[in-house]
């Protein structure tokens, strides 16, 4: 354990990064060089360096692609590195002529939060081709993750736009464009199809253990795929799985399925940067609107959770977004918020400061609380949690190198009137974890866990349990199994924020796996006891949260 004070002063300037794997392959057109997405985190993927990734024009073209008309470029994302708060993008664009002359970007999309390193996620998304003419173009891929560590990774393919095609190219051209929106529609639409045995157990569970409504609800943000111009508050129904919607936003979110021209303003709400004010009941997450997607976002939405109307956006303080992108922010319970940014040292290249501060919005007042001394592995952003009767505030950090065995550290901030930070090694070698949650009736640290991480005799259905982080010596221990083997995935997206400290209850939101279905888990933390809701589907509502106190 490590006890750090230092003085929160921050200088700003820009920093080279240290090299950790993220990946990107273009399937079709084909990318230049070799090419294998067979595996998570293959070498194929790891390209970077401007103009192409440092492949050159092999003297072949890849593609004839007619001019003017929609093309449906295909990509994977080998290695997902959402960064919260501070989400990356991925963009298309093209040069008319060989990779030295300037490309021009076609499309942008937002990155995916996958909730696991090493998730691979395809996508096939419709672009319309310039209505020029070139024998030799290049269209590129980039995906700039903004995680601390992360360099922008690049691929090229080498086309040609051109109207003269023969008959057998223009029959490829047809296929192509029909496989691209079955592809395209594939991605926005649930399909029925024969009910798995992952889905009957769920099914089984859900019926046995799930309860009549309550009136317990857990509120989030609902993004349609099939209405990219509309997101809802909503509220769910903990124990029927109802969606109620409350009302529209104002404004529309990002979501995976938007595509953005190179002009269109982004409007986003960030996932899981947010947080619920008991006293207020209001809920404030943060927002990003503008043109350009590398912007740090700059207000905060506020939402009243009672009367489902939002309010203004409230401009976040211009000394806070000008140090970093804001990760976390967490009710103080005092009027006011307690925020973490990442934040690169400059004189000492590829390593960061975990700054904590205190922000108010009226009157406008942002105060650097501590920062942490200098971090170049333990930069992957998890979670946070307050303690505010001792005034503690808890990171949970994840290893940016460690996207199997999911290695992670614990800071324990101390942000009242003597400022301090412990950094405490966390001991998953049999429970990982991907969110901490204080329970203040307790004291306790608890997190849901899947178990170890993934290795040959893990379980792709496995057991979940509550386990409880000790934040002194590190060690993760079990409290009480809340899901048998045999029906979810052992993914971390379901955390819910918030213990509902009037029940006594913690929700998670657990996957089907393999099946296009969810149940919410509600956790008698008083009773040792677990029920779940009716089967529903879940996914598309993000910062869910217990309003409960």
């Amino acid at each position: 354990m490590k006890l750090i004070h230092s003085v929160a002063i921050i200088l700003i300037s820009l920093a080279l990064l240290v090299q950790i794997e993220a990946h990107i392959c273009m399937i079709n057109p084909k990318q230049r060089g070799k090419f294998d997405i067979s595996t998570a985190g293959n070498p194929t993927c790891f390209r970077h360096g401007e103009p192409c990734g440092g492949q050159k024009f092999d003297g072949k073209i890849k593609k004839h692609i007619t001019p003017g008309q929609t093309f449906f470029i295909k990509w994977q994302q080998n290695y997902n590195h959402y960064e919260i708060g501070y989400p990356g993008y991925m963009d298309i664009s093209y040069a008319a002529g060989n990779d030295s002359k300037p490309f021009v970007v076609l499309a942008v999309i937002m990155d995916f939060y996958a909730y696991a390193q090493s998730n691979r996620q395809n996508y096939t998304v419709p672009i319309t081709i310039p209505n020029i003419n070139c024998s030799h173009c290049v269209l590129r891929i980039r995906y700039n993750s903004h995680k601390p560590g992360e360099q922008t990774f690049i691929q090229c393919s080498d086309v040609s736009f051109s109207h003269k095609k023969s008959n057998d190219d223009h029959h490829e051209a047809e296929e192509e464009v029909y496989q691209g929106w079955k592809e395209w529609r594939s991605q926005r639409m649930t399909l029925p199809k024969q009910a798995s045995d992952y889905l009957k157990f769920a099914a089984l569970l859900s019926d046995r253990f799930s309860a009549a409504s309550s009136g317990n609800y857990i509120y989030g943000i609902s993004a349609s795929p099939f209405d990219l111009d509309e997101a809802n508050y909503v509220k769910i129904d903990t124990a029927t799985g109802e969606i109620i919607k409350l009302s529209t936003l104002s404004a529309p979110l990002t979501n995976q399925f938007r595509v953005y021209s190179a002009k269109q303003v982004i409007d986003y709400v960030a996932i899981q940067a947010f947080c619920y004010v008991y006293k207020s009941d209001m809920m404030y997450t943060i927002v990003h609107k503008g043109s350009n997607a590398d912007a740090t976002a700059n207000k905060l939405f506020a939402i009243d959770r009672a009367k489902g109307n939002t309010k203004a956006n409230d401009s976040l303080a211009a000394e806070a977004v000008n140090i970093a992108p804001i990760n976390a922010i967490m009710d103080d319970e005092e009027g006011g918020f307690i925020t973490l940014q990442i934040v690169k040292l400059p004189r000492k290249p590829g390593y960061f400061s975990f700054l904590v501060s205190r922000m108010n919005l009226k009157p406008k007042l942002f105060q650097p609380i501590i920062n942490s001394q200098p971090e170049n592995l333990y930069v992957n952003f998890l979670w946070s949690t307050l303690d505010t009767k001792n005034k503690i505030c808890y990171l949970l950090m994840g290893n940016e190198n460690s996207a199997d065995k999911l290695l992670a550290k614990l800071y324990v901030v101390h942000y009242g009137t003597q400022p301090g930070i412990e950094i405490v090694n966390l001991n998953v070698s049999r429970y990982t974890i991907g969110a901490i949650h204080f329970y203040k009736k307790t004291g306790e640290l608890l997190a849901v866990s899947p178990g170890v991480a993934p290795r040959k005799d893990f379980k792709r259905a496995p057991q979940w349990y509550l386990v409880s982080v000790n934040p002194k010596n590190g060690h993760i221990t079990k409290k009480f199994q809340i899901a048998p083997n045999g029906a979810f995935r052992p993914v971390f997206s379901g955390n819910i924020a918030n213990i509902d400290e009037k029940r006594d209850k913690l929700y998670y939101r657990f996957e089907v796996l393999d099946e296009p279905a969810d149940v919410i888990a509600s956790i008698d933390l008083k009773n040792n006891a677990v029920s779940y809701s009716k089967l529903g589907y879940f996914r598309h509502v993000i910062n869910l949260y217990s309003p409960s106190h």
